[in-house]
């Protein structure tokens, strides 16, 4: 949990300039245009930063040509909003590059999900930035789907009282407010132990995967729980795990277990398959902000407590 004052970015209005970058890996050239294209669709202007056409190895370029490509963003004032072209793999070779005091001078959206999980929570941690685990300019190249759409203008645009409700699994019924805080699980815990660790203390955690063995994922919530980051949670919430793989000898655990395995019966909401991870449907979650979670009758309810953008003039 970042120790700073929580800083909140400029709202996203109709006709605002998006900026384009991709901290991992590079998109297919049609992906890319696709996404811009929806986006552009939005009303939404969109500078494609020339990072984006870059090749190295996986990657859209060397690790300075995209952190240097994240700082042009943020340090453009034409730029309103830095939305990440995709995931993949690379946003955690960035971190200890990045200048996070130019990131601070200038605050502005940034928003993607999956391997952006440690941009999300570095920037947050250095700064004091709210930053967004939402939809990337790749989860609208296939279409552009309408509970995405609505949850990313709600939350940029600063809806008063937004919430998002959705249908989910409830494990344990309840209720807790408190900030959002968390993203890809992997990231995450690739993250305890470094400068740009995190703490879920107070927090509603929410967690998601993709593509990954159940072995590692059971071993993924023990080192959380061993390093104390499920210790004080209000509640959790788990997106979808998509194409989860099991091994030749089944492994035997589901989620269901780990998650009573890990939590110790804590008297918190729980959730899982909320649209919050590599589904069809993404929700926007502000990182820093608080909110009343509700989970009862097959459902999650989210409802935003504080504003999640500032409507003031700089």
């Amino acid at each position: 949990m970042s120790r700073l004052t929580p800083l909140l970015p400029r709202a996203l209005a109709p006709g605002a300039t998006i900026g384009l970058m991709s901290p991992g890996r590079w998109s297919l050239p049609d992906d890319l245009a696709k996404g811009i294209a929806a986006l552009e669709g939005m009303g939404y202007r969109v500078k494609v930063h020339p990072q984006n056409h870059l090749r190295h190895h996986q990657f859209a370029g060397t690790d300075d040509d995209r952190a240097a490509a994240l700082e042009d963003l943020f340090d453009d004032p034409d730029v309103q909003a830095i939305v990440c072209a995709r995931g993949g793999t690379g946003s955690l070779r960035l971190l200890d590059r990045l200048n996070y005091g130019l990131i601070g001078r200038n605050p502005k959206i940034l928003m993607g999900y999956s391997d952006i999980t440690a941009l999300l929570v570095a920037v947050r941690e250095e700064t004091g930035l709210v930053t967004y685990h939402g939809p990337m300019a790749y989860s609208f190249s296939k279409a552009v789907d309408p509970f995405t759409h609505q949850s990313m203008v709600d939350v940029l645009s600063g809806t008063p009282n937004a919430t998002i409700n959705a249908p989910a699994t409830v494990l344990q019924a309840g209720m807790a407010e408190g900030p959002l805080l968390g993203g890809n699980l992997c990231l995450l815990t690739n993250l305890i132990g470094t400068p740009h660790d995190f703490s879920p203390n107070g927090h509603i955690l929410f967690l998601e995967d993709v593509d990954e063995y159940w072995y590692n994922l059971d071993r993924m919530f023990l080192h959380l729980k061993r390093a104390g980051r499920l210790r004080g949670i209000r509640g959790l919430i788990l997106g979808e795990l998509a194409d989860m793989k099991d091994s030749a000898v089944p492994y035997g655990l589901g989620l269901a277990d780990l998650v009573r395995d890990y939590l110790d019966g804590a008297p918190i909401p729980i959730v899982t398959d909320f649209p919050c991870g590599h589904g069809k449907s993404i929700a926007t979650f502000p990182l820093g902000v608080d909110v009343r979670f509700t989970a009862s009758d097959g459902r999650a309810n989210l409802v935003f407590l504080h504003p999640t953008v500032t409507t003031e003039r700089p």
